[in-house]
């Protein structure tokens, strides 16, 4: 849920400001969002959606009452009903959502899980709503392995509920308790992917720009001063002017990000790639032909989890086009890793 990040940004942004947060927690039938979408209302400000504006008008004066009296509410829009007895917007959707919307205020708390998430790091989010609320905890994970939590300790049953559902490596899940009251709402928080820039020049700015936008924490790599900078890079997560030698000599990329090699040198680029062929990145990408690129690595072959040419096929022309067609593939290739995770386990 890395929208969570982006509405931890805007609630810091505003720590004075009454606020509310609105959860999809169910969702039967086809709907816009799925379970885990989230909107933050500032005031009478909306951030986010849940769905393609069927919702958020009445949405928000829900969210309204709620910062008012302080007291959560769920709420139920049927829009399966394509007629003014739904829920009076004939808005025929095929599905019923169920949304959670709860007050929320900046704090010491959200403070600390900002610096985890910048970190890099997923936490888990386990908290009840219902007729006895159970105070929220946070799990935070390193290295793969999700760290215990003192308010666990206090509900000897949830080690169970948490165990099973990081067995599922799912990032959402709702579980009925009835013999608690309550409801126990489950959440993982993830940080955006990392993306690192090798190249700062000018096909590079609407990449970063586009990047940013879809979850990639970027950071370019490039030594001058001139082109690595705010001025070109303002939404870029980070800049660093610094030769990739140097860089990379300092082992600065952690396993799993995704880079782009597109410094339009060819010496610069066979070093970056040589030394990033060891590594175990989601993505490896190297701007030009491909046949360059196996000059590249020659005489050793190029293997085929490089991409070269970067960029779905979509007949991409200038450096807007190419940056659509980069991020799509970066898209593509995050998603079906996300969607192999579900085989996979974490440990607790």
């Amino acid at each position: 849920m890395k929208e969570f990040y982006r509405l931890l940004k805007v609630m810091k942004a505003h720590p004075y400001s009454p606020m509310a947060i609105a959860t999809v927690i169910r969702v039967e039938g086809s709907a816009y969002r799925h379970e885990g979408a989230k909107m933050l209302f500032v005031e009478e400000e909306p951030y986010g959606t849940i769905s393609a504006g069927c919702l958020e008008n009445d949405l928000a004066y829900r969210a309204k009452e709620v910062m008012e009296s302080k007291v959560p509410q769920t709420i139920s829009y049927d829009l399966r009903a394509g007629d003014a007895l739904s829920w009076g917007q004939s808005a025929g959707c095929n599905g019923k959502i169920t949304i959670y919307v709860e007050p929320v205020a900046w704090n010491s708390t959200w403070e600390q899980l900002e610096g985890l998430l910048d970190a890099g790091e997923k936490i888990l989010c386990a908290r009840g709503i219902g007729e006895r609320a159970i105070t929220p905890f946070f799990l935070p994970s390193q290295n793969g392995r999700w760290l215990p939590s003192r308010n666990e300790q206090s509900h000897p049953d949830f080690h169970g509920i948490i165990e099973n559902f990081i067995q599922t490596n799912k990032s959402f899940a709702l579980i009925e308790k009835e013999e608690w009251k309550s409801t126990i709402l489950l959440e993982i928080y993830e940080p955006k992917d990392r993306l690192y820039i090798f190249g700062a020049g000018p096909d590079a700015e609407p990449l970063v720009e586009l990047a940013e936008k879809m979850d990639f924490a970027t950071t370019v790599i490039d030594p001058r001063s001139s082109r690595s900078c705010d001025k070109y890079f303002p939404s870029a997560h980070q800049l660093i002017v610094e030769h990739p030698e140097t860089f990379l000599k300092e082992g600065k990329i952690p396993d799993h990000s995704y880079v782009l090699i597109m410094t339009h040198n060819f010496d610069r680029d066979r070093t970056i790639l040589n030394h990033l062929i060891k590594q175990q990145v989601n993505y490896l990408g190297v701007l030009g032909p491909r046949r360059r690129t196996e000059r590249l690595l020659a005489p050793t072959r190029l293997p085929d989890r490089v991409y070269s040419p970067i960029g779905m096929d979509i007949g991409a022309e200038g450096p807007e086009e190419i940056s659509v067609s980069i991020v799509a593939q970066l898209l593509k290739v995050r998603n079906e890793r996300k969607a192999l995770s579900y085989t996979s386990p974490l440990s607790i």
